[in-house]
């Protein structure tokens, strides 16, 4: 079991990331940062030469770059930051689209709703990492579902598996410059692989446990059971939402953004329309404009998907008038 190389411990900078057990003061995101040559960019003659040359011949070294910013970005997912005012989205984002990602079940009814589903979900997870805008636009996922690095095909499950296979079979050479054993290189290969594994394939049925509200908690933790939901009775949805609204504690609220980001990413998305009749459902005017205010703070997906859709602020007016001052600075309005 190659996770019982590995426990979480608390950080001084206020987040909690998972450490080796051996070797106690590296952690599975960072322990080869300082073997990885220097970002080229900031080189005025940077080395040509990279690091799997011989399996990769045709990589050069800003690629190489961004197959490290990526395997360090699926790696993160390990971490729980701190929360601030000033990455909040951003975590809530991530770890919303890892978590629809990794638990995706294939629609054969509508497969290509799923691949766009899927592409949109991996991009922001990226975006929301966030890394910057080259590694952004060098990495997509296929329909088949696979990570690839657009310029040259090649898949991060193979590049990063024999990313890791080069650290292990080159031990005795680099050892005094590797602070981590041989045999804990040898897990964290597995766990980035099994990283992947639960973004490509999805199936992983990961669970969000539930608040002291009484809710249905499927509707946060599967998608195809929140879609069905929504269509045969959403009256259901709409109870367990009030219920949220008034729950009152952390934990309640980030079940509430489960919900309502579900309803974006797997409704709005194909009918935008439906926001109307969502909000439609709610009597009071506060329980419409706390959730709108919802939908819109506490992730940028549904303004992402206004803009797919060629949407302005203008055509949303009559939804736009219940922000708050918060989400009008966010919007700029």
């Amino acid at each position: 079991m190659y996770f019982d190389n590995f426990e979480y411990s608390s950080c001084d900078d206020n987040t909690t990331q998972l450490f080796f057990k051996k070797n106690e003061d590296e952690t599975f995101c960072e322990w080869d940062l300082e073997l990885q040559p220097e970002d080229p960019h900031y080189k005025y003659d940077p080395d040509t030469t990279i690091l799997l040359k011989d399996k990769y011949p045709l990589l050069n070294v800003y690629d190489e770059q961004v197959f490290h910013h990526i395997i360090f970005s699926v790696n993160s997912v390990t971490t729980v930051p701190e929360i601030n005012q000033y990455n909040r989205i951003n975590a809530f984002m991530k770890m919303y689209c890892f978590f629809q990602l990794s638990n995706m079940k294939k629609n054969e009814n509508d497969v290509s709703v799923f691949i766009k589903h899927r592409k949109f979900l991996f991009r922001y997870f990226l975006i929301s990492h966030p890394v910057n805008e080259e590694t952004l636009n060098a990495f997509t996922i296929s329909d088949l579902g696979k990570i690839i690095h657009t310029a040259s095909n090649v898949a991060l499950k193979d590049y990063a598996s024999d990313y890791y296979d080069f650290y292990i079979e080159n031990y005795e050479k680099l050892s005094a410059e590797i602070a981590i054993d041989k045999d804990e290189i040898e897990a964290a290969k597995c766990l980035h692989l099994s990283l992947i594994d639960m973004i490509e394939n999805g199936g992983f049925t990961l669970k969000i446990p539930s608040p002291d509200v009484s809710i249905d908690m499927n509707l946060v933790n599967d998608s195809s059971y929140f879609i069905k939901a929504y269509l045969d009775n959403k009256q259901i949805i709409i109870r367990d939402v009030v219920n949220l609204l008034n729950g009152g504690n952390s934990h309640s609220e980030y079940c509430l953004n489960f919900i309502l980001q579900n309803f974006v990413i797997y409704i709005l998305s194909k009918d935008f329309g439906e926001i109307y009749h969502f909000l439609n459902c709610f009597s009071e005017l506060e329980q419409k404009r706390a959730i709108v205010n919802l939908l819109f703070k506490n992730a940028i997906f549904i303004k992402a998907i206004m803009d797919e859709k060629l949407m302005a602020w203008d055509n949303i007016k009559d939804i736009a008038y219940l922000f708050d001052d918060e989400a009008k600075k966010m919007y700029r309005l």
